[in-house]
Parts: structure tokens; sequence; C-alpha cells
């Protein structure tokens, strides 16, 4: 696994704990303590050990870098992109081994669901998170929650945000994004980089915060 991926995994994990972002753009945050904190969390989106002092170093790094980060131009990490917000959108977590996620996959695949346009799987080393319309998550946690323990988040809505080339290694476009949320204390429940688009999780009261601040950032 590259070090390009323990920084984005590192970026989608301090996106949910502001507190924390908020001390490492400041350069007070105890880089031991918060390693040990989201250790466990970085190992299972990886899906392998880290050791402590790897994380510790991508941490200070990213840190560094952003206190020389370079002013960047919204208007062009945003040319040619297009935004789309879907509201009443549900996450589902669910804690599974491997071979238990694969079962579960191989169910969701089965299920009878209204909205598969919206449904988007996520697959982690101890669980896996299903994103989907709060119809077909009543759905799911019928289904799945007799025998499978489901954590659910209802009220939830996503942006997805198509760049024109973006890689999956670029981190920049998705750091400019989510400081600029953070800074306005919109809080980010969870972001991914798929292919050419960054789906953001956000709470459904926040978003129309977040589409006027990303709109006047880029004007």
């Amino acid at each position: 696994m590259s070090r390009s991926n323990t920084r984005a995994v590192l970026r989608s994990i301090l996106d949910r704990y502001p507190t924390l972002y908020r001390s490492m753009q400041m350069g007070v945050l105890n880089y031991s303590a918060a390693a040990r904190f989201i250790q466990k969390e970085v190992e299972d989106m990886l899906r392998r050990e880290v050791e402590l002092n790897t994380l510790v170093a991508t941490l200070v790094r990213m840190s560094r870098a952003s206190e020389s980060m370079p002013v960047i131009d919204m208007r062009r990490v945003f040319e040619g992109s297009r935004v789309a917000v879907t509201t009443g959108i549900s996450q589902i977590e669910i804690r599974c081994s491997p071979d238990e996620r694969r079962k579960i996959l191989s169910r969701l695949a089965r299920m009878n669901l209204s909205d598969t346009e919206h449904l988007s799987v996520h697959q982690f080393s101890q669980h896996v998170r299903i994103l989907c319309s709060s119809r077909d998550a009543a759905l799911i946690q019928k289904r799945l929650g007799r025998t499978l323990p489901l954590v659910v988040r209802h009220d939830c809505a996503t942006v997805n945000i198509k760049i024109h080339n973006l890689s999956e290694d670029d981190t920049t476009s998705i750091a400019v994004i989510t400081d600029l949320l953070n800074r306005n204390d919109i809080n980010i429940l969870a972001s991914y980089s798929v292919q050419n688009d960054i789906l953001l999780v956000l709470k459904e009261e926040d978003v129309a915060r977040a589409i006027d601040t990303l709109r006047v950032a880029t004007k």
C-alpha cells in the first residue's frame, strides 16, 4: 500500500474528527496520542497492520504540508466539474469478518432494492458501510438486522463532485474541498474518492450550507 493511500485514509478519518483536524492545522496536535486514537480505524480501512511510528510520521508530514500549502484557486479545482446532491440517504455500518462480508454482499445482491442508483457499498477489513435511500435502508435492516449488528444513521445526504481528470492518489483536490467545509464548521461524516468522483457524506441539515460555501468559493 503506497504512502499516498495511507495519507488519503488519514485524511478521510481526520475529516470526521474536526477537533483533531483543527489541532493539526494549528500545530498543537499531540501526534502520538492522535496516532494511537485512530490506529485501529486506519488499519481497518487499509486492511493491514500499520505501525504507530508510521502514523505519527505521516501526521507530521501532513501537518507540515498544510502549513506550506500554497493558496489554491478553487475555481481551477472545480473547473469542468459537476455537483450532484442526494438527500434522504441512510448510512448502514455492519461489523463483520471477511467471510461474513462476502455473504452480506451476496445477500444484498439478491434483495429487491428500489433505488440502486443511489446505492453504494464501501468495504473495509472489519466492516461494510452501505449508503442507500431511507426506503431501502428499512428493507436492509429487516433482512440483515436479525442476524447481524447494524449501526444505522438516517437523515444523511451525499454530495457527489465529479472532477475532470481526478486521479486516485490526488489528495490535493480532496484536501482543498474538505479544508473549506471544515473551516466553515460543516462536519463531514465520510468521504470517498472513486475514479473521477469525490463523494462526501454529510448531515442532511448541513447540505444547503455546504453547497453555498462551495458556490461562494468558486465564484
